[in-house]
């Protein structure tokens, strides 16, 4: 079964941080009323992503995410070529997150905030779709989100369209309780090569002698 090892970092309210390893197999978007999917095999938590030549359109997105012990609540970047579906998009869902139970009667409170260049777009999570539309309910009444599953809440309004290299930054706060996460995004030039001179292969750890080679 195809699916993505995710590795979150979940930040608590004393600013700790807690490592659960959900496996995601199954990435739903949501834009407005539309609901469409996005393979699994799009979805990294890359800190640097190649894009082509030319303009990206770069759209940030709420994400839900289901996990052991309760949902998570993250951000997403969808990173696609300038007038591409976002269904085409490659997602970058990032590491730092909050649990959704600590922050879901807050919703209304928090904004989400993408900045890259000279450009950047925030809307308030109230203006997308309802946390009660993108979740369902556990045993215990709590929002939760089926297992192996992420959520993208996003408006397609909030594309910023920019030009590699570029550095972007995801911001989810909540202005009342001084608290957020943050976390950027280097979109790189895929036919620039980072070395002036590559050189050729080493052994990068191990014998620095000749060593006989049995293949």
């Amino acid at each position: 079964m195809p699916h993505f090892l995710f590795r979150p970092h979940v930040v608590r309210a004393d600013e700790s941080v807690s490592s659960p390893d959900p496996l995601l197999d199954r990435v739903t978007l949501a834009d407005g009323s539309e609901r469409v999917h996005i393979p699994i095999q799009r979805l990294s938590s890359a800190t640097a992503l190649q894009v082509p030549d030319g303009d990206v359109d770069v759209t940030p997105a709420a994400a839900l995410i289901a996990c052991g012990g309760g949902a998570l609540l993250g951000m997403a970047m969808l990173i696609r070529e300038a007038g591409a579906s976002l269904p085409s998009a490659d997602v970058v869902l990032t590491r730092r997150c909050w649990r959704l139970r600590n922050v879901a009667d807050k919703w209304t409170d928090l904004k989400i905030s993408l900045s890259g260049g000279d450009q950047s777009a925030l809307r308030p999570l109230r203006d997308l779709a309802t946390l009660d539309s993108l979740t369902v309910r556990s045993p215990e009444g709590e929002a939760a989100v089926p297992r192996g599953v992420v959520v993208l809440n996003s408006s397609l309004s909030d594309s910023l369209t920019l030009r590699a290299p570029a550095a972007v930054t995801l911001t989810l706060s909540r202005a009342a309780a001084n608290q957020s996460l943050a976390y950027s995004c280097d979109l790189l030039p895929v036919d620039v090569d980072p070395w002036t001179d590559r050189p050729l292969p080493r052994y990068a750890v191990g014998p620095v002698e000749e060593v006989e080679h049995y293949l």
